[in-house]
């Protein structure tokens, strides 16, 4: 319902940008909730949500999908697994309306293999020895969850780009 309002509000008001930041807020709210209860459920501690893509830039449009990493100070606990893949599970479930989201995970280190959730230190270490240009930039504009602040500029050194790149 939350697309067909803003659908009809992009209508009435001709703001692309108003459209596509509403729908990246609903998708803030969405995740945000779905993961404190799911945190509750499972008894585990909420994990930090890397936003990327689109979804960091306040750029999402009906068809597009989430792009994000899950992110640990410590090894992820089983709970958090367990949170992590229902997470996954309800964002993408089938129903009478479609598909909520669909979701990318490409953009973690190991991409589509390793664990579900990376450590933060796995992270930095990856970004500074590892990433090709194109994942150094893709982390470069990501956000956490529930911040407006891009969350990689500290790290900016190491995400520059050599003459290789």
């Amino acid at each position: 319902m939350g697309h067909l309002n803003a659908t009809v509000e992009l209508i009435r008001t001709k703001d692309l940008q108003k459209y596509l930041t509403g729908l990246s807020d609903q998708a803030d709210f969405i995740v945000e909730k779905l993961q404190s209860f799911l945190s509750a459920k499972f008894d585990s501690s909420p994990l930090e949500i890397l936003c990327m893509g689109k979804w960091s830039g306040h750029e999402l449009g009906i068809k597009s999908d989430l792009d994000f990493v899950f992110i640990s100070d410590e090894p992820a606990t089983q709970n958090q697994v367990k949170m992590a893949r229902r997470l996954i599970n309800l964002l993408t479930s089938h129903s009478s309306a479609g598909r909520l989201y669909d979701i990318d995970l490409r953009l973690k280190p190991n991409q589509s293999a390793g664990p579900l959730i990376i450590e933060k230190e796995k992270l930095y270490d990856f970004l500074n020895g590892k990433a090709e240009a194109w994942q150094k930039l893709a982390y470069l504009r990501s956000r956490l969850l529930g911040s407006q602040k891009p969350v990689m500029r500290e790290m900016f050194s190491s995400l520059k780009l050599t003459s290789a790149d």
